[in-house]
């Protein structure tokens, strides 16, 4: 009786660390080559931007991930492939930021902080009267 079960422990544990010896380095492949990008928008009093519009171009693809910041004023970008990217913050009355150059590495987070400057107001042209009224 002692046999049976040892051998039978025996191949179960073979199949095992087959097993495992197969799926591990998938596992760590797709970890392994792969980076996350956290952004975070506040303003000049430091206060967060909720909806802010966010764009993360792949430098090397072309590729382009497109999200709006949450109510916190972040988002995070997750399965970035490792390389380049270039990053836009948009929102209305603020002025864009570009980040042209965000590096994703290997099982790591990025983290972004934007700080937007508020927009200048248009400027008036003031004409002389008698351009008014000609």
């Amino acid at each position: 009786m002692p046999c049976r079960f040892q051998k039978s422990f025996i191949v179960s544990l073979a199949t095992l660390a087959a097993f495992l010896a197969i799926q591990a380095p998938r596992a760590l492949a797709q970890h392994g080559s792969q980076g996350t990008v956290t952004v975070t928008v506040l303003d000049a009093s430091g206060s967060v931007v909720p909806g802010a519009q966010l764009e993360l171009r792949d430098l090397a693809t072309n590729d382009l991930r497109a999200a709006d910041t949450q109510p916190n004023g972040t988002y995070t970008f997750v399965n970035l492939d490792i390389g380049r990217y270039q990053l836009s913050v948009r929102k209305g009355g603020f002025q864009t930021q570009i980040y042209g150059e965000v590096v994703v590495q290997a099982a790591q987070t990025t983290d972004i902080k934007a700080n937007l400057k508020v927009a200048p107001l248009p400027r008036r042209l003031k004409l002389p009267a008698v351009l008014l009224h000609s």
